[in-house]
């Protein structure tokens, strides 16, 4: 389940800092969707959700395309609070957005200018290309309340997003964002005793474990964070799972997991917030689906 990194600019943009909320949100009892305002307490199309076989039917759904997936290149890892491994792909512009602070991300970094390269998706019933935006990580201590998303009501013990924008998203807008403005793809992770292809970034948990420390620049070749198959998936529209929660988000999840050591696992679940605590899990609870369908589109179509 990618990128390069330049050496003389690292972009910290924030996708989920685009509201002017002033208040700091975390997982906490304080700070936590509980207490999460706007959109977040009042939406009716929030994510995660449950996928649910009732609420489930059959799409002849078009393949899901990577494209430019399988290129390699170095990215950081850092911690820098208490939500996710994060990677941001750098050539984007800069954008200030105030109101929500970066100190709630454990970021993976990176992305050189891709130019042509840059990777993005098509196909799924998207209606154009979406663009590698950054990929961030979800957890908690227990493998039975990791996942954000759960099939039939049980965890994965971990979750990986990767986010895609349109081409004309623009970073800093103030303006609304489209009903399918974000393309997000979403993989679960499940304890194995083989090889996990996470190698290549979880070797570096344990250098990152107190917030706001930066890993070594590593390599790494984004396809292999994805599932080997990835003809089935889950499609429904949904939201951001964090503030402001947009409700603009088109979801993808991948019918099939992806590897992770216990070892791997258990070296994610040292990492330590800006206050020195393990973090204990950066899951939003599940939302209703207020009358959505989810379409799953199994491998048989072509």
């Amino acid at each position: 389940m990618f990128l390069v990194i330049s050496t003389t600019m690292l972009l910290f943009f924030v996708l989920i800092a685009r509201s002017d909320a002033k208040a700091n949100w975390g997982y906490g009892e304080k700070d936590g969707p509980g207490v999460w305002p706007g959109t977040c307490r009042v939406g009716t199309r929030q994510s995660p959700v449950d996928i649910s076989p009732s609420d489930v039917y059959f799409s002849p759904l078009p393949r899901l395309n990577f494209f430019n997936y399988d290129r390699k290149g170095p990215v950081v890892l850092e911690n820098t609070g208490n939500t996710g491994l994060r990677l941001t792909l750098t050539h984007l512009r800069a954008a200030d957005r105030s109101g929500v602070t970066n100190d709630h991300l454990v970021v993976v970094r990176g992305f050189d200018e891709w130019g042509e390269k840059r990777p993005f998706i098509s196909g799924g019933g998207l209606k154009e290309r979406y663009q590698l935006l950054q990929v961030h990580l979800h957890w908690a201590q227990r493998n039975d309340t990791g996942s954000e998303h759960t099939i039939a009501s049980l965890h994965y013990p971990a979750e990986i997003h990767f986010v895609h924008v349109k081409k004309s998203f623009v970073p800093g807008s103030r303006e609304p964002l489209e009903d399918d403005a974000i393309a997000m793809v979403g993989v679960f992770l499940i304890i194995s005793n083989d090889s996990s292809p996470l190698f290549e970034i979880a070797s570096n948990f344990l250098t990152i474990t107190k917030a706001g420390s930066v890993s070594d620049m590593i390599k790494m070749e984004p396809q292999y964070l994805l599932p080997q198959f990835r003809e089935p998936f889950y499609r429904y529209e949904g939201s951001l799972t964090t503030p402001p929660c947009d409700e603009a988000v088109v979801w993808m999840l991948m019918a099939e997991p992806v590897s992770i050591t216990y070892s791997q696992l258990s070296s994610l679940r040292k990492l330590r917030s800006s206050s020195g605590k393990k973090i204990a899990s950066n899951n939003r609870p599940r939302s209703a689906l207020n009358g959505r369908k989810i379409a799953f589109r199994p491998a048989l179509f072509v």
